[in-house]
């Protein structure tokens, strides 16, 4: 059965970019495709219910191990076991640290590739099966194309699906702007400086905006807007940590792991010299960069 729902998968992931480009292009074989869609997801469905029918008449399974293999649990591991257990994840921090220092020095492809590896080295041999959830949903999540109205008769909203659009920044941009425009205006009342000073002022800020805009691509603008918008909302604050632990959490499920990550514009500025991050979650990925660049990528790469 499972077999035939596999099958049945494959034949939907070939045909639903054919109903897609029929349904944008209103081709006269729209209809067909749709249909055969439509019953090839209804044997699915069939199969399914009948398996799960099956599995709900076995035995009850033994409480799953939260490790990705059979081994002793942490508290059961003998003295010496559990120091070199420790011993190994203290080198995979070590590891990881040494593979963000060389992505932060822009050191060559094959020299990042390299510590990259090594991590994986270290977590294939000493450390496998030990890092409680790593991997574990590799398998279980099913690869095949949705259409949008797949989604909405299963009562999923795709539009939820999408980066939220957050307005904080927009707001901390546009009081500032009044803030500086007020300020002037105050000054030039109270001070009543030469139109000469005046029209300075005005050419110098400009200036160093443009700069800032052409040299940095925005970043001095964001890196104050980022740290004011940190500073007085809490909701932005924890919005930004919420999107990176969703691309650290699902990276890590899905055997990936998580090199380093950052919440701050100022944080990347400071410990990672980078000029183009507001937030962010660096991965160990150097291999599938490369299969990307070399233009063939593996089924493997593809699924994860």
């Amino acid at each position: 059965i499972e077999k035939d729902i596999e099958a049945i998968s494959e034949s939907l992931a070939a045909l639903e970019p054919k109903r897609v480009r029929a349904e944008a292009f209103k081709l006269p074989e729209l209809d067909a495709l749709t249909t055969e869609v439509e019953l090839l997801q209804r044997q699915q469905d069939e199969l399914k219910q009948q398996l799960q029918s099956i599995i709900d008449q076995l035995p009850a399974p033994p409480k799953p191990s939260v490790f990705r293999e059979a081994r002793p649990s942490v508290a059961a591991l003998p003295a010496e076991q559990e120091a070199s257990r420790r011993k190994a994840l203290q080198d995979l921090d070590a590891l990881l640290q040494r593979a963000v220092e060389a992505e932060v020095a822009r050191e060559s492809t094959m020299a990042r590739a390299d510590a990259e590896s090594q991590v994986l080295d270290l977590l294939n041999s000493e450390l496998r099966g030990y890092l409680r959830g790593f991997g574990t949903a590799e398998k279980q999540v099913e690869t095949r194309l949705y259409s949008l109205q797949e989604m909405k008769d299963n009562g999923v909203d795709a539009a939820k699906l999408l980066s939220p659009r957050d307005s904080t920044l927009d707001a901390v941009r546009n009081v500032l702007l009044a803030s500086l425009a007020l300020g002037g205006a105050a000054a030039i009342l109270a001070l009543k400086p030469s139109v000469g000073l005046v029209v300075f002022v005005a050419i110098v800020g400009t200036f160093l905006l443009f700069f800032d805009q052409v040299s940095n691509r925005g970043f001095g603008e964001l890196l104050v807007l980022d740290s004011i918008g940190r500073f007085i909302s809490a909701d932005y604050k924890a919005r930004v940590a919420d999107h990176e632990a969703g691309h650290f959490l699902v990276a890590y499920l899905v055997g990936i792991l998580p090199k380093t990550y950052t919440l701050g514009a100022w944080e990347a500025f400071t410990r990672y010299n980078s000029m183009s991050t507001q937030a962010g979650t660096v991965f160990c990925d150097s291999a599938i960069q490369q299969e990307v660049q070399s233009g063939k990528i593996s089924g493997k790469t593809l699924d994860s």
